[in-house]
């Protein structure tokens, strides 16, 4: 270990400042230090905050007040001395040993903040790599979470955020946790599910009275809530967020949520009301230097006083979001940028600057994976080719938005009324009958279930009853000399459920015999095989089968009192898009119309073909899979050659000239 003196760097080793420029007295003992340090903190003065955290640095170097240094410095925004303290931190070998997971974790937010994917891996995976206490855990998910966002992993963000949530310990960390997760689903495009978690956060954090936390879950519902289609419900919850950001003082947040208050009113036809807080956005950002807020707010400002029929001042806002956007990689400025100049070039009818901006809007749309605006977009695109007389193009960009518009659908009734009687049935003890004509599926519905239900600490035992050769013993277990050969006792596939869930996929496949064995395991009770007695077993049974009437009578009235029926995967057309992205994990982008031609397909297979065809079509490209690829990958492999037409009356000809 180095001595104090050496491991302090060169900046802690300074000339004491003047004790005017000091936001602490010069003469101060560290317990006060510290405590006005904490409190600079939480008052949200982290420039002073840093000052004596400094101090503090240069009289008690240490792994602790290093790590304090270096994660005030990223609140401040200089990365790079961050960087250089959470080094320092781990440099030290005595101190706080859970503090050394928490300083790769800050060190991996710090390479996330600063774009360097790579190094925040890095850092992820030395945290991962040491024992995670509580709220360790809660910091590694979250941190993770982000991570896998960045790459596109949505799904993958979702079931870290979702671990981030069930490893929280204050209410704040929960509400933040299911924040993010909706923000997640919303990104994959799966906007029912988002709502849940966004609704619970809501009532998280209002409980817990944390005020700007409940204005960010807020500021995110209203923005499902307009995907969805409610206007009007999204225009007032973002009004009611910026008022909460405008009584804490948060003028950069205000602003960022009054921009998409005033591109909604714009979007309602409300063009007097958008200009109006669109205005009143613009002015908050000049004051805070927040070029991604300007940028579209001027692109929607163009569109309302181009309705207003002020085409000069929409020219001048159109230049000014251009000139605002140049050289930065601003997705969703440019997205606004190409909407306003497509409108307001229609409205002076140059269609073809109208074809042009439509274009760049769906490519961008489609690199991001924004299907909503990639239909938006070619919807504008249809306009104006059927202005400049382009009818077929036209008709084929208009069936494609309809194509893509179909992937937003939400999930069917059927599917709205298994979500809903699936946890009530999971927190029973009742054994579950599972009805479908695939595997994968009803096995990923019984894990679901008991992920949902009290034994989910306990194992999951999956039983293939088809494979099932002596069930009696294979199920039960057997004694020592209970055959011969027998040579050893075995305990069965029951009893190693014990406490937990066993599922008996395809139950109907199993002999007359077998499901006789079933009707005392439900039951709780076992028998194995050379045993004199019964013996009790704490299981609980969730049954599969492809057809009900295949079962004996007392063993279906058993099971009969909890029935789960999943149609096919051609009726849950919904699925197909999630399915897809989990699938993917972030391997490869898939365009719009490959997702769409996907699922348009009829998948006799369910999931297994599905995700078969998929890890075929990661085979076979190199960065993005589209419809091209799709369709030479789903066409049969010997095609047959269509017969040439003939003309009946010019082989009649040639039939009498050749008699003749």
């Amino acid at each position: 270990m180095k001595s104090a003196e050496t491991a302090v760097p060169s900046a802690l080793r300074r000339p004491p400042i003047p004790a005017t420029e000091l936001a602490f007295p010069a003469r101060s003992a560290l317990p006060t230090l510290r405590a006005l340090r904490e409190r600079h903190f939480r008052e949200g003065r982290h420039d002073l905050a840093l000052q004596v955290a400094l101090e503090v640095a240069r009289r008690d170097p240490g792994r602790e007040t290093f790590f304090k240094v270096g994660f005030l410095y990223r609140e401040v925004g200089r990365f790079r001395e961050a960087l250089k303290s959470l080094r320092d931190a781990l440099r030290f070998e005595s101190g706080p040993k859970f503090l050394v997971p928490d300083i790769h974790l800050h060190t991996a937010f710090t390479w996330f903040l600063m774009r360097n994917l790579k190094r925040m891996g890095e850092s992820l995976r030395r945290a991962y790599a040491l024992r995670l206490k509580p709220r360790t855990a809660y910091n590694f998910h979250m941190t993770h979470g982000a991570h896998l966002l960045t790459r596109k992993d949505f799904s993958g963000a979702a079931r870290e955020y979702a671990r981030a949530e069930a490893s929280a310990t204050t209410a704040a960390s929960r509400g933040s946790a299911a924040t993010n997760r909706g923000i997640a689903l919303h990104r994959a495009g799966l906007l029912s599910e988002a709502r849940r978690p966004l609704d619970a956060a809501v009532r998280t954090l209002k409980r817990a009275r944390q005020a700007a936390l409940l204005a960010v879950a807020r500021s995110v519902r209203a923005s499902v809530c307009f995907d969805e289609g409610h206007l009007r419900r999204a225009l007032g919850i973002y009004l009611r967020v910026a008022h909460a950001f405008h009584r804490m003082g948060k003028v950069d947040r205000e602003a960022e949520v009054l921009v998409n208050a005033g591109y909604i009113a714009g979007e309602m036809g409300l063009w007097s009301k958008s200009r109006v807080i669109l205005d009143r956005a613009i002015g908050l950002a000049s004051t805070t230097g927040q070029y991604h807020v300007l940028a579209p707010a001027y692109a929607c400002r163009a569109s309302a006083c181009a309705y207003h029929e002020d085409f000069e001042e929409a020219a001048s806002n159109l230049a000014q979001s251009q000139r605002l956007g140049k050289g930065r990689r601003d997705w969703v400025a440019l997205l606004h940028l190409c909407r306003a100049q497509a409108r307001v070039n229609g409205l002076l009818g140059r269609w073809q600057d109208v074809f042009r901006a439509a274009r760049h809007g769906e490519r961008v749309a489609s690199k991001v994976g924004d299907l909503a605006r990639v239909a938006e977009f070619r919807k504008l695109r249809a306009a104006a080719e059927e202005r400049v007389g382009r009818r077929k193009a036209a008709v084929m960009a208009r069936s494609s938005a309809t194509r893509v518009e179909a992937l937003l659908n939400g999930p069917s009734r059927e599917t709205l009324r298994r979500e809903k009687i699936t946890p009530r049935l999971a927190a029973s003890m009742l054994p579950i009958l599972l009805v479908g004509g695939e595997t994968g599926g009803l096995i990923g519905l019984a894990r679901e279930i008991h992920a949902l239900s009290p034994r989910a600490k306990g194992p999951c035992e999956v039983v293939a009853c088809e494979h099932l050769v002596f069930p009696a013993s294979d199920l039960q277990g057997h004694v020592e000399g209970a055959w011969s050969g027998a040579l050893r006792a075995s305990l069965g596939q029951v009893a190693r459920a014990q406490g937990g869930t066993i599922v008996f996929d395809r139950v109907d496949q199993l002999s007359r015999e077998g499901q006789l064995v079933l009707l005392r395991i439900v039951d709780g009770k076992i028998r194995p095989v050379g045993a004199a007695g019964e013996s009790a077993v704490d299981v609980r049974v969730i049954a599969t089968c492809r057809n009900a009437d295949g079962l004996l009578p007392d063993l279906r009235h058993r099971l009969e009192g909890a029935i789960i029926r999943l149609p096919a995967l051609d009726d849950r057309k919904e699925e197909i898009v999630k399915a897809l992205t989990d699938h993917l994990a972030g391997r490869r982008r898939m365009t719009p119309d490959a997702i769409a031609e996907l699922a348009g397909q009829s998948w006799a297979g369910d999931l297994p073909q599905l995700r078969a065809t998929v890890d075929r079509l990661v085979a076979l490209s190199d960065s993005r899979i589209g419809r091209t690829l799709v369709r030479a990958v789903l066409m049969p492999s010997e095609t047959r050659r269509v017969a040439r037409r003939v003309d009946t009356v010019r082989a009649s000809r040639q039939l009498i000239l050749s008699a003749r």
